[in-house]
């Protein structure tokens, strides 16, 4: 790890001096809202509260103060909260226009299946003494936008976003096996300087087949194995070889608690050792790097227009 620490101080230092116009953001159209930003205030979101399995109407605008709250740290810049803000409500927004009954369509406050949400209480129990401060901040940014969303070809976009990506994000297609025009591969710029960029995941053998045989009885008694298989050309692995058998990334995630698809594996004797790159899918908006192109001076525009492509942002 001493060797990871000096190549991300040395990447720190020459990319921290990079011009942020190597993005051309400034080429980039600017969209601006269809038409004025307009949400009833009896507007609602149904929410199913997991840890008590219980469905709550929360107004919206407080849902997505909730959402960014959960899904972003505080401390980020404003346009990056922004930029989640419309990425949270587009994300909402899609799955219930998508939904097979509009009337009945819930969202979970779980990342696992949707998009965590912390409530005022959770949160007052995150931040505790900043709680003022950071509640006001993110409150502020999500009213600047409250209503805004993006649109693909005049249909709601599907806004994933994610934590931090390997220096590139990755194609929806080798992620999640749907291709979508605006969710396709580019440049990460600042994620590399992240302090959990590299996390190390290991296994004893024994372990890794334990894992292994729970997903896929029919792999009992067979000899452990590990082998990757197919990866994109950026890196992403698409599947691996486990025990003589063929599992997905979404899989190889699963079972052995990765926090992304872009990872190498080492055979340490009797270990299994996991290098991975990144955290979350890796697909559509990196937060970390919207965090760092805030810091650059990019507005939630330049940054949605950037990891959203051919995108529009329309108002309600």
């Amino acid at each position: 790890m001493k060797i990871y620490a000096i190549m991300t101080l040395i990447l720190s230092s020459v990319l921290l001096f990079l011009p942020f116009v190597t993005l051309n953001m400034k080429e980039a159209p600017t969209n601006e809202p269809s038409s004025t930003s307009v949400v009833s205030e009896n507007e609602t979101v149904k929410v199913l509260l997991t840890a008590s399995g219980n469905t709550k109407e929360i107004p919206l605008n407080e849902y997505l103060v909730g959402v960014v709250a959960a899904e972003m740290p505080a401390s980020f810049e404003t346009e990056a909260l922004k930029a989640q803000a419309v990425a949270s409500y587009t994300y909402e927004k899609y799955l219930k226009e998508n939904a097979n009954d509009d009337s009945a369509f819930y969202i979970t406050d779980s990342s696992s299946f949707n998009q965590a949400y912390l409530s005022e209480e959770d949160r007052k129990a995150l931040w505790q003494n900043k709680f003022e401060s950071y509640n006001e901040k993110i409150t502020n940014a999500v009213n600047s936008v409250l209503g805004e969303y993006l649109s693909y070809d005049g249909k709601t976009a599907l806004t994933l976003y994610h934590a931090i990506s390997p220096g590139k994000t990755a194609d929806c297609k080798d992620v999640f096996g749907e291709a979508l025009a605006y969710l396709e591969s580019v440049t990460a710029p600042g994620d590399k300087l992240s302090p959990d960029y590299i996390t190390e995941v290991s296994f004893l053998k024994k372990e890794a087949l334990a894992l292994i045989n729970n997903n896929s009885p029919e792999t009992e008694g067979r000899e452990f194995s590990f082998k990757i298989t197919d990866s994109n050309e950026n890196g992403y692995v698409i599947s691996a070889a486990v025990c003589k058998k063929e599992f997905s990334n979404k899989d190889l995630r699963n079972i052995f608690s990765l926090p992304s698809p872009y990872f190498t594996a080492r055979d340490e004797k009797d270990t299994l050792v996991f290098t991975v790159y990144g955290k979350g899918h890796g697909v559509g908006m990196s937060q970390y790097s919207a965090d760092y192109m805030a810091r650059q001076s990019a507005t939630y525009k330049d940054i949605l227009e950037y990891f959203y492509k051919g995108t529009k942002i329309s108002a309600r």
